[in-house]
C-alpha cells in the first residue's frame, strides 16, 4: 500500500508539475518543442503513466472494507455512470482538439455553460463521482484509498488551476468564484 500510495503521489506531482506555465515554458525551450509538440507529449506521458498506474492498482492485493450486494453494485454502477455520463458532458464544452495538441492554441474562452453554470470544475466533480461509484462497486481499502488521493489531488490542484485563472480572465473569474460553487453546487 505504501508503494501504490507513492507511486500516486509522484504521478500527481509530475502532473501538475509539467503543467505549470513555468515548467512547461523551460521544458518547450530546452527541448525545442512548439507549444502544441509539448501538450501531445504531456497527454502521452500522462496517458501512458496512468494506464500503468491503473494497472497497478487492479493487480494490487485486495482487501474489501465491507461485503458488497447486488443493490450496492447496481447503486455503485449507477453513481459511476453518472460520473462518465458527466465528464462527456463536461469535456463536450471545451476546445478537445487544442486540448490533446491537435490544433494551436489561442486564446481560451472563459467558460460559464452546460455544468460551468453551476460549478466551477465540473471534470474534477465528475472524476470524484466516477471513482466513488466504482469505490462502491468493488468496496477495496485501495480503491477508497485512491479516492481520497484523487480528492486531496483535486483540491491541490484547484488551488493553483484558479491562481492561473484569476491572472488570466481578472475581475470577470473573481466575480464567478464568489457566485459558483468549486464542486459542489452551494457547498463547496
Amino acid at each position: 500500500m505504501v508503494f501504490l500510495f507513492i507511486t500516486w503521489c509522484i504521478y500527481f506531482f509530475l502532473h501538475s508539475y509539467l503543467a505549470s506555465t513555468t515548467v512547461k515554458a523551460r521544458l518547450e525551450r530546452f527541448l525545442g518543442l512548439s507549444p502544441m509538440n509539448y501538450r501531445r507529449a504531456y497527454n502521452v506521458f500522462n496517458s501512458i503513466a496512468l494506464v500503468l498506474l491503473l494497472l497497478f492498482l487492479y493487480l494490487a492485493p485486495n482487501q474489501a472494507i465491507y461485503k458488497s450486494s447486488s443493490l450496492l453494485r447496481g447503486a455503485g454502477s449507477l453513481v459511476a455512470f453518472a460520473g462518465f455520463v458527466m465528464m462527456l458532458f463536461s469535456a463536450s464544452y471545451y476546445n478537445l482538439p487544442v486540448f490533446f495538441g491537435l490544433r494551436k492554441e489561442t486564446k481560451m474562452e472563459f467558460q460559464t455553460k452546460g455544468l460551468n453554470k453551476f460549478i466551477r470544475h465540473p471534470l474534477y466533480t465528475a472524476t470524484i463521482v466516477f471513482i466513488l461509484g466504482f469505490c462502491i462497486v468493488y468496496p477495496y481499502l485501495k480503491n477508497w484509498f485512491f479516492l481520497l488521493l484523487t480528492c486531496i489531488y483535486i483540491l491541490i490542484g484547484i488551488h493553483y488551476e484558479e491562481k492561473k485563472l484569476v491572472v488570466l480572465f481578472g475581475e470577470e473569474y473573481k466575480e464567478y468564484q464568489k457566485k459558483v460553487s468549486k464542486l459542489i453546487p452551494r457547498v463547496i
